[in-house]
């Protein structure tokens, strides 16, 4: 049998985890807890019982019945799914972590450019490059606090018509609630204090 493992992070603690799941194998399996644990690994891989089938061996019938049948099976699909999801997320934010660094560098000192005598030299970035990494910086903030990136023409007519109705609202409350006006007539003193 052709064992086609995935890297797992730490194949001991997912046999300890497997072992925990899976009380309710036979006694007699022929498949040991290593070949059950790269069929599910092979499998989380390619979605398919088919190729568990032809790269590991194991027969189809066999697969099926684990699948439908055994509770370890979704189990370990799922922390399978979520340990390498979160093992994903972390080299992401890497490099986002880098490529931002290296942004913020060209931003602040420019970018290297080669000169005729070989020299190289920090060469100030573009208006027009600087501003596309504002505008990609600041789509990508809004995204991430769940603001919208751009508004439509549409949500600002319905908007605008919003706030058009208010300020009738407003006014029309105003006209009801205004108190007459009240003449006032300026008179100088003559009082030498007061100048």
């Amino acid at each position: 049998m052709s064992q086609q493992l995935a890297k797992i992070d730490d194949p001991e603690r997912h046999k300890a985890e497997l072992y925990k799941s899976i009380n309710e194998w036979p006694e007699g399996s022929k498949y040991s807890l290593e070949q059950k644990l790269a069929v599910l690994t092979e499998y989380w891989i390619t979605g398919s019982l088919r190729a568990v089938e032809r790269n590991l061996g194991v027969p189809m019938s066999t697969l099926v019945y684990w699948k439908k049948n055994s509770p370890w099976w979704d189990e370990q699909i799922t922390q399978l799914s979520t340990e390498n999801t979160a093992r994903f997320s972390a080299k992401q934010r890497k490099i986002i972590d880098k490529a931002s660094d290296v942004v913020m560098d060209r931003l602040e000192n420019g970018d290297f450019q080669v000169m005729r005598d070989g020299n190289t030299v920090r060469k100030p970035v573009s208006c027009r490059d600087a501003s596309i990494v504002m505008a990609v910086a600041f789509d990508k903030d809004r995204i991430a606090q769940a603001l919208p990136t751009n508004y439509n023409s549409s949500s600002v007519d319905a908007f605008t018509q919003v706030l058009g109705k208010l300020a009738e609202v407003g006014q029309t409350m105003q006209q009801n609630t205004q108190k007459p006006a009240i003449d006032v007539e300026r008179v100088d003193s003559e009082d030498p204090k007061d100048k």
